[in-house]
């Protein structure tokens, strides 16, 4: 399936934000979001823990896309499990 990456700017489905920090994978200006990168936010802080574009690999990593699970804690401490859902860059990765 086709997906967008996910950038610095892109947002889980719960409204946090994800912190793209792959120089290396730059589209419409903006660090693309690889396995591992920080999401921070009222619902959920933590990071991306799981994507399905394990074939492309940026800094050693498989990047994030729409539908990529985030796992972290709430502002009060509970445990979240999200998702992207929306992202600023449209390239579509295959």
């Amino acid at each position: 399936m086709s997906t967008s990456i996910a950038t610095l700017g892109s947002l889980t489905i719960t409204g946090d934000s994800v912190i793209g920090t792959c120089v290396t994978k730059i589209r419409k200006g903006l660090p693309g979001a690889t396995l591992s990168s920080p999401v921070v936010g009222a619902a959920c802080s933590g990071a991306v823990v799981a994507t399905t574009a394990v074939n492309k690999i940026r800094l050693g990593l498989p990047v994030a896309n729409l539908g990529a699970v985030v796992s972290g804690v709430s502002a009060v401490g509970i445990p979240v499990t999200t998702a992207i859902g929306f992202s600023i860059a449209l390239t579509i990765i295959r």
